[in-house]
């Protein structure tokens, strides 16, 4: 089976693409835009899930004790996680 993808890997390389240079280039930035819209998704779900748009709403939540801390606190943890993910992945496409 590998060696079946790899072939038609090849043969639609050499059919689309003129140079390799170009094929990693636009291969990589597909992957990160992918990977971009993915963390974005999770992130839209969570402030779904507590009606928010920014963590520091979240945290306010915390604090006026308008939500349990537990299970919020570890999702503000993925929440800030994402956003970092997601600035990171913005500069890495900026960089291409």
């Amino acid at each position: 089976m590998q060696v079946t993808t790899n072939k038609v890997v090849e043969e639609l390389y050499k059919k689309y693409l003129a140079h390799s240079d170009e094929f990693v280039k636009d291969s990589l930035k597909s992957f990160l835009i992918e990977k971009k819209r993915k963390y974005k998704f999770e992130l839209n779900q969570l402030f779904r899930k507590y009606n928010i748009s920014d963590p520091k709403e979240l945290e306010l939540k915390f604090k006026e004790h308008k939500i349990d801390e537990h299970p919020a606190w570890e999702d503000l943890i993925e929440i800030e996680n994402l956003l970092e993910e997601i600035k990171e992945l913005e500069n890495d496409l900026g960089r291409l």
